[in-house]
Order: C-alpha cells, then structure tokens, then sequence
C-alpha cells in the first residue's frame, strides 16, 4: 500500500482530526456568512395612500384653510380701511403697516404648518419603519419605485398610525 503510514496510530489520528477540523471551519464559514449576508425581505408602502387617508393631515390641511381664510378676511377688511383713509401719507403708512402685518401673520402660519406637518411625517415614518420591523422586512420601498414583489405594508401602517 502506498500511502499505508496513514493508516497507523498518530498519523491517522492527525489525519482524521485535520479534516474534522477543516469541515468544522467551512460549516462555521459559511454559517457566519449566510448569518451577515441575508437575504433582504422587502417591505412595500403606499405613501400617497397614506398621507390621503390620514386623519391628521386632513385636520392640519383644513386648520391651516380656516387661517388662511382668516387671513384673507382680515386683509380685505384691511383694503377697505385703507380705501376710507383721505390722507394719502396716512394712507401709505396703513398700507406699508397692513403688509407687515400681512406676511407675519402668513409666515407664523407656515411655520405652524411645517412644523406639525414635519411631527406627522415623523410619526408615518417611525410607524412605518415598526411596522416593516414587526414582518421582519429589513428594506422598505414606495410602490412608485416597485414593479412588483415584496410585501404591500400599507393598510397595516394605516391601522397602526396614532390618531
């Protein structure tokens, strides 16, 4: 037998314990990486759905109608102050006076706006990202964006949205 030193005592003992060893690191190899290469289960959402049926935006979109509405009686009573003024320096005065107040008051209502539009999207986003998470999803794309596959996630955030 040519290779007959294998089979006796140590050299076998080694022999078998190097290739136990080699198919243990392989298993563990590929384990690991399987473990850090996952394949990605993928989360789709509708966001437009969303934002359309969100009673929250639809309570800060006619908030901000009614202020806007507001603002543009206010200006119109305004114009007619203006208009009765006979004084034509009193008459700048008002008009430079009512356009400040004008474009605070449409500024303050902006940035009421964004704010709490800015509170709304945060709180869609995180309910989203909870919800991808409660169906193991690790990648979250808009149907825009998607031909088909994954997993539509958009009336469950709709029903886990805080009201």
């Amino acid at each position: 037998m040519p290779f007959s030193f294998f089979y006796k005592g140590k050299f076998m003992i080694k022999y078998i314990l190097s290739i136990i060893a080699i198919v243990a690191i392989n298993i563990g190899t590929l384990f690991c990486y399987t473990k850090l290469v996952s394949i990605p289960k993928i989360a789709v959402v509708d966001i437009s759905k969303i934002v359309e049926k969100s009673e929250k935006v639809k309570e800060l979109r006619d908030d901000n109608n009614k202020k806007l509405d507001e603002l543009e009686q206010w200006i119109e009573e305004s114009r007619v102050k203006v208009q009765k003024e006979k004084d034509k320096t009193k008459k700048e005065q008002l008009i430079d006076q009512y356009q400040d107040i004008a474009r605070q008051r449409e500024n303050i209502i902006k940035q009421n706006y964004d704010a709490k539009l800015q509170e709304i999207n945060d709180e869609i986003s995180a309910t989203i990202k909870k919800t991808a998470k409660n169906n193991e999803c690790n990648v979250i794309i808009l149907n825009s964006v998607i031909m088909e596959g994954g997993l539509d996630i958009t009336d469950e955030v709709l029903k886990n949205l805080p009201m």
